[in-house]
């Protein structure tokens, strides 16, 4: 019932009440890792929101959560989103690898890692994470951030390679190619 209403708290962006209630439903539930999750979500949000306190809060939660299920890569997203947030973009890439050796097909963290390594430079590792992404799942968008990914690294065959494939994929589309 306490998460039903954090959660309603939440979509109406009432990030303070639901953190409220999130945090009394730790106290009812603290083995429950979920609760943590969304106890540091609730946080979170409130960090984007102005409350720079809360980036702190937010981490214990998170971290909380990822100690009580180890084997949960969502824990170790969401420190790696909320590190990215913060514009601390090595620290997130270190929670997306983590998440990544948890559960290797957890596109979002290798989404995190492409896009925390990209926003360092770092192509290689960019480009990796981008590779086992689309391989995972190749749809259009997937194989267009790919061609643009491999161009930016200024590996223009690759690019070229990839851009043959995103136009065939949509060769059915023809507008979804421009």
């Amino acid at each position: 019932e306490l998460v039903k209403q954090g959660v309603a708290y939440l979509r109406e962006a009432d990030y303070e009440r639901a953190q409220v209630v999130f945090s009394a439903a730790v106290k009812l539930a603290p083995s429950n890792s979920i609760v943590h999750i969304l106890n540091g979500i609730s946080y979170h949000l409130q960090y984007l929101n102005n409350s720079p306190d809360s980036k702190a809060l937010a981490e214990t939660a998170y971290g909380i959560a990822s100690s009580l299920d180890k084997s949960d890569p969502l824990p170790l997203i969401q420190l790696g989103r909320l590190h990215m947030d913060a514009g601390d973009y090595q620290r997130a890439s270190m929670e997306f690898v983590s998440a990544y050796a948890l559960s290797p097909s957890d596109q979002d963290a290798l989404s995190g890692l492409m896009q925390s390594s990209m926003l360092q430079k770092d192509f290689k590792t960019a480009l990796w994470a981008g590779e086992k992404l689309t391989a995972l799942d190749p749809t259009p968008e997937k194989q267009r951030v790919m061609v643009l990914m491999y161009a930016a690294a200024g590996r223009p065959d690759d690019a070229n390679q990839q851009l043959a494939i995103y136009e065939k994929s949509n060769a059915k589309d023809p507008e979804t190619i421009r």
